[in-house]
This record gives C-alpha cells, structure tokens and sequence, in this order.
C-alpha cells in the first residue's frame, strides 16, 4: 500500500486506485469524500480504504447500528493463561473451571477437553472470580487468524449445555461477545455469528483492517445489524453451513 500525503493542502476528495500486480493491467481508481476515508465520529481515526469490490453502501441495514446500539459488549477474553500457570488442569476435575481456547474450535465444532500442550481447566480459587464469566452463551472471535484462513473474522457461539459447570474461562486470545458480563440470547447469538462470519462482513473488516488481527476495539466501532435483523439471521443459522449457504441467508434476510 502506498499512500501519498501533501502538507498543508486544502483537503479533498480521495483517489483510491488500486492493481493486483505491478503490471496495472486491471488498474482502477475512485474518488472518494474524505469522511468516507476517515469517519468524522471515529474517535479511533481509522483509515478506511474502500474499493470497487468491497462497497458496502448495496447493503446499509446491514451496517446500521453500533454496538451499544444493539445492546452488546465485547472484551478481550479476561484469562491471560502464563499468569494462572499455579492453577492449570490438563484434564477438567471436580469443581474445576473450563478455560476455553482457539483450539477447542474445530471446523465449527466444540471438542472438549481437547489433549493440547495447554491446559483445559483451572483448579477454582475465590482469587480467579474476576477472570471469570457465568457458564452462558456468548459469542467468540478469534483474535489471531492464519493469512490461510479464508476469512479475517472467525466466530463461533459458544453453547453453555455443551459443559456442565457454574463459570467459565475464556482465554485471552478470544474476543468474547457479551452482555453486561454474562451471557446473550442465543437466537441473537447464532445471528451475531452469521453475520460475523459473512463475505460481506469480511470485506468492510478488509476496508479499515490490514492485518490478520482482530482487536476488540476493530469490533467495537464496526456497525451491526438491527435486533430485529440479527435474531432474524439466527433462526437460520447453523454452526456446519458452508460460507456459500452463510452468504445466501444473508443475501436472502436483507434483501
């Protein structure tokens, strides 16, 4: 990427061009207004590059609300693990605390414990309370995905009957979506994790994220869905369907 800037010049419109190779045989351009660049209410001024084939004004009720907006939180998963190592389980024992990571996710599907260098418990103590979140459902994001993965934001809804246990733990390398520290409906959150994992949620991610990193903060100032329209996408969505099946529900509910 490279970006040209002149110091003390009257701002703008904003020429985005761009090329897949240095050869600029499929070289294009558009002019852009400055606040589509950098949003006048963004108070973490980020640079939005947008292109021809990520443009998400087709779908505005798709990116409509803010989280508070809807209601929701999202943190970094609390437990950062070397810091607990005096409590670490390999295996889940009477009263333990499940600590869920990345790696309990395969294809979609929870697997646990899992046999893993990591622990899969901690032995509960009352000084781990803060750490902690009730065994409800949530929704979690991976905060650090391979250049191999297809999409930037990978989600999965984490389903409370799947462990029998009062807390949980979600390691720090999980942005967890929440509610007032506890758990969101599950409707809501099957229809979060529709939308998170859309191609067209991937494509407004790519326009202000260039990394494979995906902050708390990043998810904090996207815009959402309705209510309305997110519950909607929940009654259709399911954890085993395909990124083809994922985008026809979403093509299907806004359109």
């Amino acid at each position: 990427m490279i970006i040209k800037l002149v110091r003390g010049k009257e701002q703008g419109d904003i020429v985005v061009s761009s090329s897949h190779d240095q050869r600029l045989i499929d070289y294009s351009e558009r002019a852009f207004p400055f606040t589509e660049i950098v949003k006048p209410a963004d108070p973490e001024i980020f640079i939005h590059v947008p292109t021809a084939d990520n443009d998400i004004h087709d779908c505005p009720d798709l990116f409509g609300h803010s989280l508070d907006e809807i209601g929701l939180e999202v943190c970094t998963g609390p437990v950062v693990d070397f810091r607990l190592r005096p409590y670490w389980l390999a295996d889940p024992a009477k009263d333990s605390i499940p600590l869920i990571y990345p790696h309990h996710f395969s294809d979609g599907k929870f697997q646990y414990p899992k046999r893993h260098k990591k622990p899969n418990a901690l032995l509960y103590d009352r000084a781990l309370e803060p750490w902690l979140m009730p065994n409800e459902c949530y929704v979690v994001v991976k905060r650090f995905s391979s250049k191999e993965e297809r999409r930037r934001v990978v989600a999965y809804v984490y389903d409370p009957d799947e462990i029998k246990c009062r807390q949980v733990g979600f390691e720090n390398h999980w942005n967890v979506f929440h509610f007032g520290k506890g758990g969101i409906d599950p409707v809501l959150a099957k229809g979060l994790a529709c939308f998170l994992n859309s191609t067209v949620l991937d494509k407004c991610f790519r326009v202000f994220s260039g990394h494979t990193q995906v902050n708390a903060t990043d998810l904090r100032n996207m815009k959402y869905p309705s209510l309305h329209l997110l519950r909607a996408l929940g009654t259709k969505y399911r954890s085993d369907l395909t990124q083809g099946e994922i985008d026809a529900i979403i093509q299907h509910i806004h359109g």
